[in-house]
């Protein structure tokens, strides 16, 4: 349990999305520099200013597209990931208010481990994709700067209203990686809450020693038990010792001695006429003073 929540609160590694950020800041930083530099040339018009200005916002649009389509496919990927671990939740619980066997528990939990290695997968693919965007950003940058002093301006009011273009989707494409830093982050915190309910609930059913245990049994269930080991564990004429009842449905159901004998004055109460008690044994229910170890049904 602590290994699973331990991999479940690792923060969402955000290096890669600050370097993407720090390289859009980069990117509009010189793109205001190439700005400047337009401003101060002559107003000769040329038709490669034109040219460049259209290449660049083909290469913006294809960046921008790019990351629409990636944002999309991981947005969709963690909301089917979360749901199906949200799936896995719900059948845990069922299975715990059914006092479903421990194997079944860790079975799901297993499910659990796997839904969250794939969650760290997203994390990885989110680095590759923000490696991926520094290197463009900055071979772009390269691009725009080594041809910088061969462009002529030929309008100026066209030449800002591309910028101002360029600027409006830099913008855009930094609002679209921040909505997704939120909506991991969300998520995140929604498997860790889930985590925790499970943490709690496994420990609800889980004993000292590993085995499966409950706080309280009905005395239905207690008396289908108990007849039941009466039925396997009896001798030819019916007897057995309440001690070998009292450490086989102890050590199964996680219950105290204490409890077990209280729910054997329970079904001797509610059940006079079906049960017959005998004197002697280590151990048993005390009537007029006397240890009565042996039970059977008449």
């Amino acid at each position: 349990i602590n290994r699973m929540e331990d991999v479940i609160s690792k923060k969402v590694d955000s290096n890669a999305l600050n370097r993407l950020n720090t390289g859009m800041k980069k990117l509009e930083y010189n793109v205001n520099a190439l700005n400047s530099k337009l401003e101060a040339l002559k107003k000769d018009t040329n038709d490669a200013l034109n040219s460049k200005i259209s290449e660049i916002n083909e290469r913006i649009n294809a960046l921008t597209k790019e990351y629409t389509a990636n944002n999309t496919k991981i947005v969709n990927d963690m909301d089917n990931r979360f749901a199906d671990m949200t799936s896995k939740i719900d059948a845990l619980n069922k299975s715990i208010n059914n006092k479903a066997d421990i194997n079944k528990v860790i079975e799901l939990e297993k499910g659990l481990k796997n839904n969250i290695k794939k969650m760290d997968e997203l994390d990885n693919n989110i680095n590759k994709i923000a490696n991926n965007a520094n290197e463009r950003i900055d071979r772009l940058f390269r691009q725009i700067s080594g041809k910088a002093d061969d462009i002529k301006v030929f309008e100026m009011e066209r030449k800002l209203e591309s910028l101002l273009q360029v600027e409006a989707k830099l913008s855009s494409l930094e609002n679209m990686i921040n909505t997704l830093d939120a909506k991991i982050n969300e998520t995140r915190d929604e498997i860790g809450k889930s985590a925790a309910i499970i943490r709690a609930e496994l420990q609800t059913i889980s004993n000292g020693n590993g085995t499966q245990g409950y706080d309280t049994l009905s005395l239905e269930q207690f008396k289908m038990e108990f007849d039941r080991m009466i039925a396997e564990s009896s001798t030819s004429i019916g007897w057995i010792e309440l001690a070998e009842i009292r450490k086989k449905i102890c050590d199964k159901y996680g219950i105290s001695k204490s409890t077990f004998y209280s729910l054997v004055s329970q079904l001797l109460d509610t059940y006079d006429d079906i049960y017959e008690l005998s004197s002697g044994g280590s151990e048993g229910v005390t009537v007029r003073g006397l240890v009565h170890g042996f039970i059977r049904r008449i």
